[in-house]
């Protein structure tokens, strides 16, 4: 008997046709199934067959999945030690061939056609109605158990060491010529733990039949061995593309600001590290933070701000920062055709370039069901381009993910890369995925300027019990929209508004931040950038709105707009002295005092009257500093950066 046939058997795919058959082999009589109830087939499973041909002493070894909902089925065959796996689209009318190479390390795909080959028939195929495509048998009418058939209930029995009930049923296959008596055992629903959890799911089928063929009759006996039964589907093999393939869902729709966290794991080479990256279209930035290994562990926070062109990288544990224009193969930039950078979209910063990805279907990783993407791109990775296959892993939209102020449905949870000239494979677990407005003022670039290029601004928002709750209870939004007002009262990159912070009293709320100045760049970098002013001129117009009593912050809350004006900075009055406390710290000196820069610049500013420069760490000198009342401004690193 040929492959096709076995097959054939092992998935009942012939139309079933009550005519001429062999009654030496059963008797088609209708009679009441008088036992138990049929067990229910799910639309959807996964089964592994062992296909004993007794008469023929050959044993094959068949994976198929079935997919009703889907319109599609799939069978995997081992070919003289190849393996082999078909899929058949029957809503697309395409049948992917997919075979394994380097080794079993990666897979090559085919399509064609389903209906120019005999294999729709493998499962079962019936016409559609008008206008709509064919459908694949139902599970029951494809495995010949329920629907059509006429069971009749023959008692228990045993296979396999388990307890089965048994039905029969007699079928003729007119197309084959073939009577056969169809026995079925199913797990008793009762007494027997299936590894599914489903009470009951099928065991074994044996057939027992006669065929003609050239007008002589062969008989012949298959025994089917069933084996991990499941009612889920598994799709393509992970890092397979089909070229050609026909979209059949498209893309999730990214938002246009974002941050996550990644486990990158370079699985050949054992090795893992962690980085973070942020992306806001808006504010026209994007954040890469990574572990740089040379020349000495150092975590390094890249801020590319395409207002102006300008890329800066700060070591985090030194406190150093150099800064350059933006790379134009960066993450996150583009090249345009006048030789100027933009940034990236959402797409292009998320799945990279140019790219066509097709729908693969759904799989479980991290114990979540997700819809995968797969895709091939080239220039990957940066230092050796190949072409790689990438495969996006989109968490199903009913699981919730609490990051941020927001919640994110369809969020990404995993990305997996195969470069198949390396046979290298790595992968990108994605976590706390957040699209609400990354928090750009805390990237902080002080470090980057001196002394002379830095301005503490602080001014005072008078406010009622009412607004102060208010700001209390969203001091995010508030420093969010405070950014928006400065940025939108001058014309200067977010970037350069940093160290927002808040001091809360009974009829006020304080704040101070820091502006930096632009980076004057030899020529023109980006794309349309923003014109912005230098710092002398942001801290005038800045300071004659706080005076004016012009600068004002909207804050958005559930029951409408808050509107909140500053005024000038007005200090605290400090309380009375008490013989059994210290005596309360001085106030910090005000508006437009310069802020110290952090950790590793060169100088430090004079907000606080003293400084240690030119003292060893831990002489008298600094360990009275650390007593002062300035000590939180200086940070206590001046006794070991300033020597």
């Amino acid at each position: 008997m040929d492959l096709l046939m076995m097959l054939a058997l092992t998935s009942f795919a012939c139309p079933l046709v009550w005519s001429k058959l062999d009654t030496s082999v059963c008797n088609q009589t209708k009679s009441n199934n008088t036992g138990p109830p049929l067990p229910r087939l799910p639309d959807q499973l996964t089964v592994q067959v062992e296909v004993n041909d007794v008469k023929q002493n050959v044993t094959i070894d068949v994976r198929e999945w079935h997919d009703g909902t889907g319109n599609r089925g799939a069978a995997l065959q081992w070919v003289v030690g190849v393996p082999l796996k078909f899929i058949y689209s029957y809503a697309t009318n395409e049948m992917f061939t997919i075979t394994q190479v380097n080794g079993g390390t990666a897979s090559n795909c085919r399509v064609g056609e389903l209906n120019a080959t005999n294999q729709p028939f493998l499962f079962g195929v019936q016409a559609g109605a008008s206008g709509k495509s064919p459908h694949i048998y139902s599970t029951a009418r494809a495995l010949m158990f329920g629907g059509d058939q006429q069971e009749q209930y023959v008692g228990r029995s045993t296979a396999r060491g388990i307890p089965t009930d048994v039905w029969q049923s007699c079928v003729y296959w007119p197309d084959l010529s073939a009577t056969m008596l169809v026995e079925w055992h199913f797990s008793v629903p009762s007494g027997w733990d299936t590894a599914l959890g489903r009470s009951q799911i099928p065991v074994r089928c044996h057939i027992k039949g006669n065929k003609v063929n050239q007008g002589q009759v062969i008989a012949f006996e298959h025994m089917y061995e069933i084996t991990q039964f499941r009612d889920y589907l598994e799709g393509t093999p992970a890092g397979t593309v089909c070229a050609g393939r026909k979209q059949t869902k498209p893309l999730p729709e990214l938002p246009t600001m974002f941050a996550y966290s990644a486990e990158e794991l370079n699985v050949e080479e054992s090795f893992i590290q962690y980085l973070k990256k942020a992306y806001n279209l808006n504010r026209k930035f994007a954040m890469l933070e990574f572990m740089n290994p040379f020349p000495a562990p150092a975590k390094v926070r890249q801020i590319d701000d395409f207002n102006s062109g300008v890329s800066y990288f700060i070591d985090m544990v030194r406190g150093n920062c150099s800064v350059s224009i933006i790379n134009p193969d960066a993450f996150d930039a583009v090249r345009t055709t006048s030789g100027l950078v933009r940034m990236r979209s959402p797409e292009e910063f998320f799945f990279g370039g140019e790219t066509d990805y097709s729908y693969e279907g759904i799989r479980n990783i991290r114990g979540l069901n997700s819809e995968v993407w797969v895709g091939t791109r080239w220039g990957w990775p940066p230092n050796n381009p190949t072409n790689a296959t990438w495969e996006y892993y989109f968490a199903m939209p009913e699981w919730t993910e609490v990051a941020g102020i927001t919640s994110a449905h369809h969020m990404p949870i995993s990305i997996h890369v195969t470069l198949g000239r390396f046979q290298a494979h790595q992968v990108y677990n994605l976590y706390n995925f957040r699209d609400d407005d990354p928090d750009i003022w805390t990237y902080d670039i002080t470090s980057c300027f001196d002394v002379r290029s830095l301005r503490q601004i602080q001014m005072t928002f008078t406010v009622r019990s009412p607004q102060l709750q208010a700001v209390l209870d969203n001091q995010l939004a508030f420093r969010r929209s405070l950014m928006v007002s400065v940025t939108s009262q001058i014309p200067l990159s977010p970037i350069r508004v940093n160290r927002i912070t808040l001091e809360f009293r009974t009829t006020a709320v304080d704040v101070s931040l820091v502006l930096t100045d632009r980076v004057q760049l030899p020529y023109p970098v980006v794309d349309r950038p923003l014109q912005e002013v230098d710092l002398n001129t942001a801290v005038q117009r800045l300071q004659a709105a706080i005076s004016g009593n012009t600068f004002v912050v909207p804050l958005n809350l559930t029951t409408g707009v808050m509107i909140l004006k500053a005024g000038p900075y007005s200090s605290p009055t400090p309380p009375a002295p008490s013989t059994s406390h210290t005596p309360s710290t001085p106030p910090v000196p005000s508006t437009l005092a310069r802020s110290p820069p952090t950790p590793g610049g060169a100088q430090r500013d004079a907000v606080c009257p003293s400084k240690t420069s030119g003292f060893t760490a831990g002489s008298p000198v600094c360990d009275a500093q650390k007593q002062h009342p300035c000590a939180s401004r200086y940070t206590l690193y001046n006794c070991k950066l300033l020597l």
